[in-house]
């Protein structure tokens, strides 16, 4: 969902735990001002929307990783255009635990 270019995603996998989990909601600001350690919203031309953390930037391009080590690798990622970043997580919205 869009609003303002502002976006709001529902996680589904397990790559950005425990920071996301499955079945939360997260919110992600559009900004062109992107630094090392933001988690980011990303339309990956081959992965489609994710959500990674950026780990390097180098010459207009990201190196995203996941917090988990269920996620894809750094380097099947590849290195990811800046103009691919659609926002950086600002808040986190989760289900209350029902344990």
């Amino acid at each position: 969902m869009t609003l303002f270019g502002w976006r709001i995603v529902r996680i589904w996998g397990r790559s950005m735990e425990p920071m996301l989990r499955p079945d939360s909601f997260a919110l992600f600001r559009p900004t062109r001002r992107v630094r090392q350690g933001d988690i980011v919203l990303v339309d990956h031309a081959e992965f489609g929307l994710i959500v990674k953390q950026v780990d390097r930037i180098a010459g207009g391009h990201f190196r995203l990783t996941g917090l988990s080590p269920l996620s894809t690798t750094t380097d099947r990622m590849g290195p990811v255009p800046a103009d691919r970043v659609l926002g950086r997580h600002v808040l986190t919205l989760s289900r209350p635990s029902t344990t």
